[in-house]
């Protein structure tokens, strides 16, 4: 029996559909199942014939408002999402199914249902009417879950998002033709709706759209400001002609679209927040109206109504609609089971029952309610969690995604795509706001797009539809956060990277702004000027050969189609490439300097030290020269820095430093320093760097230990009497120590 109604039931009843309609999604979503099916559950057992926790029935004409106002938002969020290009490419198609599929799908189903169920030809036909609806509040979350190839995706939502309004039109048609003795009548408003509806939806999309461009209206107040243009667009039309709403909003959010506003992506993000809302709200609501004892009524000759629609109708749909078109046999079959109904069929379902219900007609108001509810839950159920499986048998599943975003164009980033394309046979596209950078890499055979990173029309550009990673690579750490964290709201699938000057965790990694990288790594910028003047460059190694290059920055590994940035501890896969960055003559040679080059007499390492850090003390007064001797002394007491050969390389870090220093002595008369062939040291090396760059300090003193291995270059070294002469002397043998390696490397 139902509750007495009242404020505090009303008030329970609207709660309990809430909050349920959003628990049922998010255990949707836990489960990975289409949201509709646990909601359809959920309204039953919250409704009267189990806890009675949800009364429809108390909200009396409340509930017509609700749902009204709830598919207007759902249909406007539908009209935002649609791709016009999509629609070009499968435009033929889209108009087939629009109206020769219609036809086939009203006429086809009423027929069933006649044969069936033997009602008269008008309740036949309003039955048919009802289920021309596909709906994108099921259409769009399952094409979000199974990727299907562009021109079934495509197909598929525009045909969810625009049969709406014309399967509502049609069912108030059939309604007013049932419900009225004038035959002319129906076919008058239905055509003054389409005129009323795309008239005033369209003009509400201009002025909308205009209102936005022009600022009128602060940002803060952006999205609240378009919602209520949409809801008074739908009110206006439906105050003008009945149901007229429905098309005005879909033309309202398609025209709005159009324009490309600024911000939409936030005000589209606002929308499907809303719609999830409503769509929950509706869907507890309207099963709550369902009836046990009816459902069980419907029996046999309901199971086999089903199986009609589902095995003769929609494929007859779809094989006279796609005929003469370039879509294969399997992608036609994939349309033919892909028709789950959603929202809007519910809710006009539960409008006309309640209708037909006060006029007398209690048992077709009761069949109708049933039957489209037995339609949403068998499509959504068996279409909604079979499709991937479908999809993947079929073989219509799009490819994973491969293309890679690279935000900010310079030569790292350029050689990084080089690589990228060269390695995994992927497309790259650099994306940045200066014209020189971006015309470099197109020379360089790139994929270049002149914008801002987060821009509507980079967003709509085919490339995006296609990419598997984002890796912004700006000098600005705080954007490069932003545009991962903008771009994970758009693509769901990609991997995000982004470069940052703080020190980086796994733990800082989240699949909103994706995975900070290469701190180790001043700003970008820093090392493209490096790359273009042929100080730095990058090397591209085999996993096994990593051992041979000490010091250098691991900046990504490649295993087949898989290009991955390298983060902390990253365990290499067997078998891939690494890519790496060598700080070119950010090495020794960019550092030396005459100056620092001393001759000395010194016999003790302590005097030698002290000379040579006094020396680096004259050029930057940040050094502080007892806390470095101190430093450097005790690390030679537990691990002497005399590697041998007459040579030793002393080094430490320095925090207030920014860049290394080197600072080389001659000592003619030689130093005991443990070398461990006991020779002794009469050539060292001292190095200071910043602790904030280990990276760029240990490939440093790589790259002197190398300097150390041939001993006719360190007698040479010794003997130089000129320290410009040893410094040319340095270059001449790091230039060799290149050219010998381009034989053992792929270098770009």
């Amino acid at each position: 029996m139902a509750a007495e109604s009242g404020p505090e039931n009303v008030i329970l009843t609207l709660s309990i559909a809430v909050s349920g309609g959003v628990f049922f999604q998010v255990l949707a979503e836990r489960l990975r199942v289409p949201a509709i099916a646990p909601l359809l559950i959920g309204g039953v057992l919250l409704g009267p014939e189990f806890a009675g926790l949800v009364q429809p029935e108390n909200l009396g004409g409340t509930m017509q408002v609700i749902i009204s106002f709830a598919v207007a938002i759902i249909l406007f969020e539908g009209g935002l999402t649609l791709n016009v290009k999509g629609y070009l490419n499968a435009d033929k198609i889209i108009h087939r199914l629009l109206s020769v599929g219609v036809l086939i799908t009203w006429f086809g189903t009423a027929l069933i249902v006649k044969l069936l169920f033997g009602f008269s030809y008008m309740t036949c036909a309003l039955a048919g009417s009802l289920i021309i609806v596909t709906g994108p509040t099921v259409i769009t979350p399952l094409l979000k879950r199974v990727r299907v190839n562009e021109k079934l995706n495509q197909t598929l939502l525009w045909e969810g998002v625009m049969i709406d309004p014309v399967g509502v039109f049609v069912a108030v048609l059939c309604f007013e033709w049932l419900s009225s003795e004038a035959a002319v009548q129906p076919l008058q408003n239905f055509l003054m709706r389409i005129l009323v509806g795309g008239v005033v939806g369209g003009l509400s999309g201009l002025l909308l759209s205009e209102v936005h461009r022009r600022k009128w209206v602060p940002n803060e107040h952006t999205n609240l400001f378009v919602l209520a243009g949409v809801l008074l667009c739908f009110g206006i039309c439906e105050s003008a002609t009945h149901e007229a709403g429905i098309l005005a909003v879909v033309v309202a959010g398609q025209v709005f679209a159009l324009c490309t506003p600024a911000g939409l992506e936030s005000i589209k993000k606002f929308k499907t927040e809303l719609t999830h809302l409503g769509i929950g709200v509706l869907f507890i609501l309207l099963s709550a109206t369902l009836k046990l004892d009816a459902v069980a009524a419907f029996g046999w000759r309901g199971a086999l109504a089903i199986l009609g629609i589902l095995f003769i109708v929609r494929p007859l749909n779809i094989f006279v609609s796609t005929f003469g078109s370039d879509l294969s046999t399997r992608e036609k079959v994939f349309l033919s089971w892909i028709a789950p109904r959603g929202v809007v069929a519910a809710s006009m379902a539960a409008l006309f029952a309640l209708r037909l219900e006060n006029q007398g007609s209690v048992a077709e108001g009761s069949f109708i309610r049933t039957f489209v509810y037995a339609v949403i839950a068998a499509t959504v159920l068996g279409q909604g969690l079979s499709a991937g499986l479908v999809a993947r048998f079929l073989g219509v599943l799009r490819a994973t995604p491969s293309n890679c975003l690279i935000i900010g164009a310079h030569p790292l980033s350029i050689k990084l795509a080089q690589i990228i394309e060269r390695e995994c046979g992927v497309k790259c596209m650099l994306v940045d706001t200066n014209p020189n950078t971006i015309a470099d890499a197109s020379k360089q055979g790139l994929a270049t797009f002149r914008s801002d990173a987060l821009a509507q029309n980079l967003i709509e550009s085919e490339f995006m539809d296609d990419v598997g990673s984002v890796l912004a690579l700006t000098d600005n750490a705080e954007l490069n956060l932003l545009a991962c964290h903008r771009w994970a709201e758009r693509l769901p699938h990609p991997s995000f990277f982004h470069w940052t000057d703080k020190p980086v965790s796994t733990a800082s990694a989240d699949h909103r702004s994706g995975q900070p990288v290469w701190a180790a790594l001043p700003c970008p910028s820093i090392i493209a000027d490096e790359i273009n003047a042929g100080d730095s460059r990058l090397l591209l190694v085999d996993e096994r050969e990593l051992g041979e290059y000490p010091g250098l920055l691991s900046l990504a590994y490649i295993k087949g189609k898989n290009f991955v940035p390298i983060v902390g501890g990253t365990n290499l896969p067997q078998e891939s490439k690494i890519i790496l960055l060598e700080r070119g003559r950010t090495r020794l040679g960019q550092l030396l300097k005459p100056e620092h080059v001393i001759l000395s007499d010194e016999t003790s390492l302590e005097g030698l030290l002290r000379k040579m850090i006094s020396r680096v003390a004259e050029v930057t007064t940040i050094v502080p020269v007892e806390e470095t001797l101190m430093q450097l002394i005790e690390r030679e007491q537990y691990a002497p820095t005399g590697i041998g050969r007459g040579v030793a390389i002393p080094h430490g870090y320095c925090n207030e430093m920014k860049s290394p220093i080197c600072v080389i002595a001659q000592v003619p008369h030689g130093i005991n320093w443990q070398a461990s062939d006991i020779e002794p040291t009469r050539l060292v090396f001292m190095l200071l760097s910043s602790p904030r760059r280990p990276e760029e300090h240990l490939a440093l003193v790589a790259q002197i230990a190398r300097l150390a291995i041939n001993e006719d270059t360190i007698r040479k070294l010794i003997a130089v009497k000129r320290s410009d002469e040893l410094i040319e002397m340095i270059l001449e043998t790091e230039s060799r120590h290149l050219r010998i390696g381009e034989k053992f490397r792929a270098t770009v």
